[in-house]
């Protein structure tokens, strides 16, 4: 039910920064907000951050960063191409916003979120691509987002 409506964001649990090496100088991209929606909003490109899993699962592979580009992810993280492959698609966060999400385990679950996440309503519903649909709950005392977990 909330799919049609949930407009999309990136998330990266236990974000990790990289240094691509070789990468194109690319200053901002746009990206859909929503599969099923004309409208895109604009990133601006600053340092790149991935899930610690990505990293650690996709080691030596070719990824897609999706809306952006492909690098490997070997010992140094290069740039491979512009053009959108059939290979792993994962999400990236350039310069983002701390955000925590409450499992229904009631553990927390740390990383960085795209900082478009500033705009939302509280509790709006979004989904975080590849991680879940979750519900804007509040910003700390801290300024770190908190989301609660909705569903896959």
């Amino acid at each position: 039910m909330i799919d049609a409506e949930a407009n999309r964001y990136s998330f990266a649990k236990d974000a990790k920064e990289l240094k691509i090496v070789k990468k194109p100088k690319i200053e901002s991209v746009e990206v859909p907000v929503h599969p099923d929606k004309a409208e895109t909003r604009k990133i601006e490109l600053g340092k790149i951050f991935i899930s610690k899993d990505d990293l650690k699962y996709l080691k030596g592979k070719e990824v897609r960063l999706l809306h952006l580009y492909n690098i490997k992810l070997g010992r140094k993280i290069e740039f491979t191409s512009e053009e959108n492959k059939d290979i792993p698609k994962i999400n990236w966060v350039s310069d983002g916003v701390e955000t925590k999400i409450l499992m229904p385990d009631g553990k927390w679950i740390s990383g960085m979120a795209e900082k478009a996440i500033e705009d939302i309503e509280e509790d709006e519903i979004i989904q975080f691509e590849r991680f879940g649909f979750c519900r804007f709950d509040r910003v700390d005392e801290k300024g770190i987002y908190e989301f609660w977990f909705a569903h896959r």
